[in-house]
């Protein structure tokens, strides 16, 4: 495709400060051996990349011209940006994203544009703000009964079809997603809670997602209930109605405990005991009043959601001798006895504090190690190998 690029300059949804254009447009292509022939892209959702350039049948006035990249098949998407007098930003999401990004500090009040710059560029906390705010300005504006359409209709399925997308284990699986995405929902059920519907999907496709996952992280980037407090996450079908009281009931153990490192224990814990109530409770403990256990929380939720190993156990084992180099000497002991009787059942976690153990001679751990050394041991599967061992 050639370098020349016209946009046009009144779209549906282009925000406008009177006759002025602001806002996203949709990119239109020439060819410069063709002038008269416009194109747009066509994109793959998999890999946001052009497959093919669709002719247009256009015969309106209102295009505005710009020298743009040139373009093949297989490029990533463009996107078109006016930010006002005249001015056409063009190119691919990672060369915008600045332009966007001040844009959207600067202009607070364009809500609408706000969401659509966010869900594009946004992390999962600002495209929760911007969601709720979106919600917010419709309620106001239109009613209760609209915001709640499009809050609990489009954009809570745009956002788990996002997720499930993003978990799909391979491109076929995320293809099965996107032809059945039609048929995919999701809902906000009487008390508060996400209730899924994948039946479309097939058994084997279900299987592969790991639901928790999910839930989790839709929770951090859509408010259940947006002009409340957050509640509990559940999936109809896949969790006991018991799990709300369950988070409840752990939220009252972890806030009775006195000390940090047993409540740290007891939130990781419950979640590889059971993932449902445990992934839950760790997003809706927010925060935690001691300065190693607020850390200790908010590196747990990133390793939780942001990798894709295939069990919760190797990524809280790998989070061991973080938390003992993170805490304050003098309770590095009372850490490594509190993870031992907490955790010691697992057994690549076991490992990992017996490794953790063995790698340290202070005397503010030697106080504690004897104790330590009997929890794993009396914790460990049969056979498994303890590899505590001064080394210096």
């Amino acid at each position: 495709m050639s370098t020349k690029l016209p946009v046009r300059s009144t779209m549906v949804g282009c925000q406008t400060f009177g006759n002025e254009p602001i806002g996203f447009a949709l990119p239109i292509f020439s060819d410069q051996a063709d002038s008269p022939k416009l194109t747009i892209q066509e994109v793959d959702e998999i890999t946001g990349r052009i497959v093919k350039f669709r002719p247009l049948d256009y015969s309106g006035t209102s295009l505005m011209s710009v020298d743009g990249p040139s373009l093949r098949v297989g490029d990533e998407q463009i996107y078109a940006f006016l930010t006002g007098a005249g001015k056409i930003n063009v190119g691919p999401l990672v060369s915008l994203r600045p332009i966007l990004e001040q844009f959207a500090e600067e202009n607070l009040s364009r809500t609408a544009l706000i969401l659509q710059i966010r869900e594009l560029i946004g992390n999962a906390e600002e495209k929760k703000v911007a969601r709720v705010r979106m919600q917010r300005r419709i309620a106001e504006q239109q009613g209760q009964s609209a915001a709640r359409s499009f809050y609990e209709g489009s954009v809570l399925r745009n956002a788990m079809w996002a997720c499930l997308l993003a978990a799909a284990p391979n491109e076929k699986m995320a293809r099965r997603i996107l032809e059945a995405r039609a048929s995919l929902s999701a809902s906000i059920t009487s008390n508060g809670t996400i209730a899924f519907d994948l039946s479309a999907l097939t058994q084997q496709d279900q299987a592969a997602i790991d639901l928790s996952k999910i839930l989790a992280k839709l929770l951090l980037e859509f408010e259940p209930e947006p002009n409340a407090r957050p509640t509990t996450l559940l999936s109809e079908g896949s969790y006991g109605a018991d799990v709300g009281q369950n988070i409840e009931a752990l939220l009252e153990q972890i806030s009775r405990t006195r000390r940090q490192e047993e409540r740290v224990a007891l939130l990781i814990a419950s979640i590889l005991d059971n993932p449902a109530v445990g992934k839950s409770t760790l997003l809706r403990y927010q925060g935690d009043k001691a300065k190693f256990a607020d850390w200790t929380i908010q590196e747990i939720r990133r390793l939780l959601l942001n990798t894709e190993w295939s069990s919760d156990e190797r990524i809280v084992a790998s989070l061991v001798p973080k938390l003992f180099t993170r805490q304050y000497p003098m309770s590095r002991g009372n850490l490594l006895l509190a993870l031992a009787k907490h955790l010691g059942k697992w057994p690549a976690v076991n490992e990992a504090i017996w490794a953790t153990l063995g790698r340290t001679q202070s005397m503010f751990v030697d106080w504690y190690r004897k104790e330590i050394e009997e929890e794993l041991s009396r914790q460990a599967a049969p056979k498994q190998l303890k590899t505590g061992s001064f080394i210096g």
